[in-house]
């Protein structure tokens, strides 16, 4: 898909960027008074960013922690037909919100909300298919090709391809802490470790018209609470922590969405 000013979307993006996910101060106010936390632990429970005040609302925001659901939304184009091709990041998180796979106060607050693509689209979306990777210094780290599904999708003929979505996480296994999600370049591209990619970091400015896995990683590693903890855990710019297969059903007499995936 070429790439324009909107597309791939971005979390930077004016038009939504300063949508609210979550509020810091009430976060901490609930963790305090229904859990009975300490103060300085529900402090750490979600992140601070530089600026935010007790009295506004904080940065916790699509720009800053909206990598899944502007990856999410990037996957309801592609996927969602003519119906869903105008939905933007700022229309997904006002649907999660109103919907609860995440509230302002935390007290909903699902890590990872791929169902709500199945909801909106009454499962012609959904995810197909799941793996996650704990990797650590010791042992042996997955890449592109060397995770099977992965290494599959970048494989497969654009046929077969263009009913499927890659989504990977890469950073630190925890997504509380430097986690970070984009898509493969839905593109035909060679099977490699370092592929393109549709990434919700770049920034909305870039002049670059092709985006690596290895672009992401430097990307995100501008943060320098993020590069520190990507450092502690020894991972390396083609490491992925995790993927996630979306599919649309090809027609209403397929009997699975993975079969045509796995046939080819």
């Amino acid at each position: 898909m070429k790439l324009s000013a909107k597309w791939p979307f971005r979390q930077d993006d004016p038009e939504w960027a300063k949508c609210e996910m979550w509020h810091r101060p009430t976060i901490i106010e609930i963790l305090v008074s229904k859990n009975r936390l300490p103060e300085s632990k529900a402090s750490e429970w979600i992140r601070k960013f530089k600026g935010d005040k007790p009295d506004r609302p904080g940065k916790n925001n699509i720009e800053n922690e909206g990598c899944l659901i502007t990856s999410l939304a990037m996957i309801l184009v592609l996927l969602g037909g003519k119906k869903f091709q105008n939905k933007t990041p700022e229309y997904l998180n006002k649907f999660a919100m109103k919907n609860l796979y995440y509230s302002r106060s935390g007290i909903s607050l699902v890590p990872l909300y791929a169902d709500i693509l199945s909801e909106i689209t009454d499962g012609a979306v959904q995810l197909a298919a799941k793996e996650e990777y704990p990797w650590s210094p010791k042992e042996s780290k997955t890449t592109m090709s060397n995770s099977t599904i992965a290494k599959k999708y970048l494989c497969s003929a654009e046929n077969i391809r263009k009913n499927y979505a890659l989504m990977i996480k890469i950073g630190t296994y925890d997504d509380a802490v430097a986690s970070h999600y984009l898509l493969i370049d839905p593109d035909k591209q060679d099977l490699t470790d370092n592929p393109k990619v549709l990434d919700p970091a770049m920034p909305l400015e870039s002049k670059k018209t092709i985006w690596t896995l290895s672009d992401s990683y430097r990307q995100i590693c501008k943060d320098p609470d993020i590069k520190k903890e990507i450092l502690k855990e020894g991972v390396d710019e083609t490491t992925i922590r995790g993927i996630w297969l979306f599919a649309k059903w090809e027609n209403s007499s397929s009997e699975s969405l993975l079969g045509p995936f796995f046939k080819s």
